[in-house]
C-alpha cells in the first residue's frame, strides 16, 4: 500500500486514503539559497490533511488494477491498512511510509506529519538535482574604464614621454661623469669624482636569484570555488607543501579556510593525500597531488580533467 500511495503521488496532487485522511501535494518553485551557494530545482512539497477523508475512488481503483481484483477485494484491503494505521497511531507510536513521510499522534489526539523529502514528486523535474555553485567575485568594471581613459589622456602621454627621456638621459650622464677624458684640454688637477651627481646615492645592490618575482602557471584561469560553504571559525592551520615538491595540481580554491578543509576531507576520502595552503591573494587552496617538475603535473592535470568531477583542476607553482 505504501508503494500505491507513492506512485500516485508522482501522477496527482492529492492521494486520499478513506476515512484517515489525504497527502497533498503542493508545488514548489526552484530555490537559491544565497548563504550556502546551492541550488534547488523545483519540486512537490508533501503535507498531510486529516480532513481529506472522502473516498474518491483514485486509491481504491489503482489498488484493483495493480493486484487484478475486484473493486470490492481492493477496498477491503484499504480498510485493513487504515485500520493498522489507526492501530499504531493510537498506541503512540511512529508510521514510517517510506519515501513520502512519517506520521505520530500527538498529545492532543492530532496526527502529526514530517515528510521525508527523499524523492522529488515533480516529474517535470527529473534528471534535476540539487547542487553548489562557485561566488562570483565582484568586479568594478568602471574602474578598469576609468584607468584607461587616465592612460591616454594627454597629461599621461605627456608624464610617460618626460619619464622615457629620463631614462634616456640618465645612462649618458653617467657614462659622461664616470668615463675619465684623457685630453690635453683638460688637463687639470680636477677631481672629476666631485662632479658625479650621483656620489651621495645609495648603492643598490643586484638582486638575486631568490628576489626575482615568478612567473605564474599559464594553467591557472581562475580561482576555482567551493563545493559547499560553511561559517565556522577555522579549525586548522595552513600547511607546507611537501619539500621537494613545488607544482601541485589544485583542486579548489576558497576565501574560507573552513570550505578549503570541507574539500580536502573529501579527497582524502577517496584516497587522495590533499593539503592546504594559502596562496599569495589570501586564497585557500586544495592542492591534491604535488611534483617536482612542471611538466609531470601538466601531463597528468589533463589526464584528471578527463574525469568526471575533475574538469576544473589547474596547475599552480607554490
Amino acid at each position: 500500500m505504501e508503494n500505491y500511495i507513492k506512485e500516485l503521488l508522482f501522477q496527482h496532487d492529492c492521494v486520499i486514503i478513506p476515512d484517515f485522511g489525504g497527502f497533498v501535494a503542493n508545488i514548489q518553485s526552484a530555490k537559491i539559497n544565497k548563504t550556502q551557494n546551492s541550488f534547488s530545482p523545483p519540486y512537490k512539497e508533501i503535507s498531510f490533511n486529516r480532513d481529506l477523508k472522502h473516498n474518491d475512488g483514485l486509491l481504491i481503483g489503482y489498488v484493483s488494477r495493480a493486484k487484478n481484483i475486484g473493486f470490492v477485494d481492493a477496498k477491503r484491503l484499504v480498510d485493513s491498512f487504515v485500520k493498522n494505521l489507526s492501530l499504531k497511531l493510537n498506541k503512540g507510536k511512529k508510521v514510517i511510509i517510506e519515501n513520502v513521510g512519517v506520521l505520530q499522534m500527538d498529545k492532543e489526539k492530532n496526527i502529526q506529519f514530517e515528510p521525508s523529502n527523499t524523492i522529488n514528486f515533480l516529474l517535470d523535474s527529473y534528471g534535476l538535482d540539487n547542487f553548489n555553485f562557485d561566488p562570483l567575485e565582484e568586479y568594478d568594471v568602471t574602474k578598469r574604464i576609468q584607468k584607461k581613459f587616465e592612460e591616454r589622456s594627454p597629461a599621461s602621454l605627456l608624464r610617460r614621454r618626460t619619464m622615457r627621456r629620463i631614462a634616456i638621459a640618465i645612462p649618458v650622464i653617467v657614462a659622461l661623469v664616470l668615463i675619465p677624458l684623457k685630453t690635453n684640454m683638460l688637463d687639470f688637477n680636477v677631481d672629476i669624482s666631485s662632479l658625479n651627481p650621483f656620489s651621495k646615492t645609495e648603492q643598490v645592490q643586484p638582486k638575486t636569484e631568490s628576489t626575482v618575482s615568478e612567473k605564474p602557471i599559464v594553467e591557472k584561469t581562475a580561482e576555482a570555488p567551493a563545493k559547499a560553504i560553511t561559517h565556522q571559525s577555522p579549525v586548522s592551520q595552513p600547511e607546507k607543501p611537501v619539500s621537494g615538491l613545488h607544482y601541485y595540481i589544485i583542486a579548489g580554491s576558497f576565501l574560507s579556510e573552513n570550505n578549503a578543509q570541507s574539500l580536502k576531507d573529501q579527497f582524502t576520502g577517496q584516497g587522495f593525500d590533499p593539503i592546504v595552503f594559502k596562496a599569495s591573494n589570501d586564497f585557500y587552496r586544495v592542492g591534491i597531488k604535488g611534483y617536482s617538475a612542471f611538466d609531470l603535473a601538466i601531463e597528468e592535470m589533463r589526464e584528471m580533467r578527463k574525469k568526471q568531477g575533475f574538469e576544473q583542476v589547474w596547475v599552480t607553482k607554490y
